[in-house]
């Protein structure tokens, strides 16, 4: 009985000092603010780019967090939210050695907490009550303040990108100067005032979502596609459909990269964007639509081939559309980590992209510089005509794929050669004299070159939507990402790429993506080899039908009897089979899907299951062996 006791009294002894152990081991990593991120992505622990960024502040910077946390409206999930974004932000504090303040203010109804609020740009957000909570964000170095107004949850993975960048910007004396030059409204657009009572209202746009993000941190220019000169202070030139363009445009462009100005062009064969302007515009029947753009001369000198008559089409990364029946769109390409770079710091961290009729590169690069490939396209691709490609059936039925790779985005590193020799186009040499231009550049330089204008879109990248009044823009893709790794690294501040790119985002099972596109070339093979069975059958029907003559034209013929009963009984096949191949495809990514599931699902608890037997039955041997 006393031993029993003994056991009882130990044991809770043990369990007493084991809790007081862990109470201590809290309260010390609270004091010395240690903790450890078990997460697969380190979402919760500071970033290598963000010490970086930090390391280099040479002023210090007051970030001031605006949390309504007496409030008693405010959402519980909130609650949740501020309290973790304030263990981020002491983590800024510890990281940044001195450069870095933290400020909390608790903004209640006309209090001077509220009043600073509104003068760093931090809005409160009006509940149904009538009150207002704030949940926001201001980051000061001198006379410079950058606001988060309002710091949602649905951009928890984004939240260090967003405080780092916002650092960034205030501590940065001078923004980089970013050139843009579009054929497509990337700044907005606006009906002209003797047009708007007959025009619709929402023909006004705002400008897209990857401009506004580009000014939070550059100053952006409007270059317009004639320009004969690109300014001085233009660090880096940003091509968005630059339809049309001039040789004298070109020879600007050739001259801001020879002098050491840094160049991404997006280029397009078939832009939907430019299509649907040229529709709704009053004049669109009386011209063409500019759904293409090229750089001819440019590309050639830097060995570079573009067909802007040709998309490509690419069974495994085509777009799945459901409704209102299952189709793939070949040319609408959702680009998984197959087709991406995983070693270049443009796209390392980029898990999906949506190219829609998106061009390819081809060609051999010039002497003196390196090509590097971004982004490509599968095995089962092959190029498409851009008259056809928003057809999607039609694009379906003719598609042979090949089995070569297509390059979708490219990067070119090296010393440029002009593409102008003789000097600026349409100018005539004054006293035999040429006139003084730039033939080679003295510094390395580079350009990007991706085949698709579309994917910077709002329309294929982000979703909006309103939150406690305020508009919250969404990311559904890398779209957006990879258009501002490229200008930041272009720019100078290839530091936040590596934050940007650690946000959460849906993973595609790539084996289910091989099956589909296996299941649909065996499909589309079937579909081709019946379906030219049927027009045979057609064919006889036809020729049966023209050897009559008068009113034996409306009486069918024993011949035509037998022939139309074939084409029945042809088509009533060609049903089954394709819907038993249907049935098989999907039969096949079930299977595989539910396996997939299973194994995320039960394979961590089996394994813990398996390690307490095996411990305990060891633990027994050894007290059998006592």
């Amino acid at each position: 009985m006393r031993n029993s006791s003994n056991k009882i009294f130990y044991s809770a002894l043990g369990a007493a000092v084991l809790l007081a152990a862990v109470v201590a081991a809290n309260v010390v990593c609270a004091f010395l603010y240690a903790r450890h991120d078990m997460t697969a992505d380190k979402l919760y622990t500071l970033s290598d780019n963000s010490r970086k960024v930090l390391a280099k502040l040479d002023t210090p910077v007051t970030l001031r967090f605006y949390y309504s946390k007496s409030s008693k409206d405010m959402p519980l999930f909130l609650k949740n939210y501020a309290r973790q974004v304030e263990d981020l932000l002491a983590e800024y504090r510890q990281a940044g050695k001195g450069k870095i303040t933290v400020a909390k203010f608790d903004p209640q109804p006309d209090s001077d907490a509220e009043d600073a609020a509104m003068l760093d740009g931090v809005s409160g957000q009006q509940l149904p009550s009538g009150d207002k909570i704030y949940l926001g964000l201001a980051a000061s170095c001198l006379d410079s303040t950058t606001a988060l107004p309002f710091l949602s949850a649905e951009r928890e993975s984004l939240l260090e990108y967003d405080i780092t960048s916002a650092i960034a910007s205030v501590a940065r004396p001078t923004k980089p100067v970013i050139g843009v030059m579009s054929a497509l409204p990337v700044f907005g657009s606006q009906a002209p005032p003797m047009m708007m009572g007959q025009m619709d209202p929402s023909r006004n746009q705002p400008a897209w979502v990857f401009i506004d993000e580009l000014k939070k941190r550059y100053e952006v220019k409007d270059i317009p596609l004639e320009a004969k000169e690109i300014a001085p202070d233009v660090s880096v030139l940003l091509l968005i459909h630059p339809c049309g363009v001039s040789e004298a445009t070109e020879f600007a462009i050739d001259q801001f990269l020879l002098r050491g100005g840094k160049l991404a062009a997006f280029l397009d064969p078939k832009s939907y964007l430019a299509q649907m302007a040229a529709s709704k515009s009053p004049m669109s029947g009386q011209q063409p639509a500019n759904t293409s753009s090229d750089m001819k001369q440019l590309l050639q000198a830097w060995g570079v081939k573009f067909d802007a008559a040709m998309t490509i089409g690419d069974l495994e990364f085509g777009r799945r559309i459901e409704q209102p029946r299952q189709l793939t769109f070949l040319n609408v390409l959702d680009v998984t980590r197959k087709g991406i770079d995983k070693h270049d710091i443009l796209t390392a961290q980029l898990n999906k992209l949506t190219l829609p009729f998106a061009g390819f590169f081809t060609g051999e690069p010039a002497a003196g510089l390196k090509r590097t490939v971004l982004l490509k396209t599968t095995k089962d691709s092959a190029p498409v005509a851009a008259a056809t490609c928003d057809n999607p059936e039609l694009v379906f039925r003719n598609f042979k794929a090949d089995p070569d790779e297509y390059d979708l985005a490219i990067s070119l590193v090296g010393k440029f050669k002009t593409a102008f020799p003789d000097g600026p186009p349409g100018e005539k040499p004054k006293d035999g004299k040429t006139p003084d231009f730039l033939k080679e550049s003295k510094t390395p330089s580079m350009v990007v070159l991706v085949a698709d204008s579309d994917m910077l879109s709002d329309q294929a990248g982000v979703q909006t939507r309103n939150i406690l009044g305020q508009k919250l823009v969404m990311l559904i893709n890398d779209n957006l990402k990879f258009g501002e790794n490229v200008v930041d690294a272009l720019g100078g501040d290839s530091d936040l790429i590596g934050i940007r790119g650690r946000e959460a985002v849906s993973r595609p099972f790539e084996r289910v993506n091989e099956i589909r596109a296996q299941a649909e070339r065996q499909y589309k093979e079937r579909v081709v080899g019946l379906e030219e069975s049927l027009r045979e059958t057609q064919r006889k029907l036809n020729e049966l039908q023209r050897q009559k003559t008068g009113d034996q034209r409306f009486i069918m013929s024993p011949e035509q009897e037998r022939e139309l009963k074939n084409f029945q009984a042809k088509q009533n096949e060609v049903r089954k089979e394709l819907k038993e191949v249907r049935k098989q495809l999907r039969s096949n990514i079930d299977s595989l899907e539910n396996r997939l599931k299973w194994i995320n699902i039960a394979l961590v608890p089996a394994l813990v299951i398996l390690f307490g037997l095996g411990f305990g039955i060891v633990r027994k041997r050894r007290s059998s062996a006592r």
